[in-house]
């Protein structure tokens, strides 16, 4: 009853507005073949959406693993910049 009800016309989400999701992953799943291969991503804003959330804004911090230690520095930089960026918004 706190995220969602089942009424006459089924599911109804009781959590309406924004949300903001962040990921942390090992690989780059964004962008290429690899995005079809995003399970994170899709699976948790479908649980946002189903709890009422309209708009959902993303930031993935990628990669943290796979390009080594430099990359996933410049990942961290961005992911930061980006979250700054989406909380002088939200």
């Amino acid at each position: 009853g706190y995220t969602f009800r089942v009424g006459e016309a089924g599911y109804e989400g009781l959590v309406p507005g924004r949300a903001a999701a962040f990921f942390a992953r090992g690989g780059s799943y964004s962008e290429g073949q690899a995005a079809a291969l995003d399970a994170q991503k899709p699976y948790l804003e479908q649980i946002l959406r189903f709890m009422g959330f309209e708009r959902i804004e993303s930031v993935a911090v990628e990669p943290t693993l796979a390009e080594g230690p430099e990359k996933a520095q410049e990942a961290v930089a961005r992911a930061i910049g980006r979250a700054r960026d989406l909380a002088e918004r939200f």
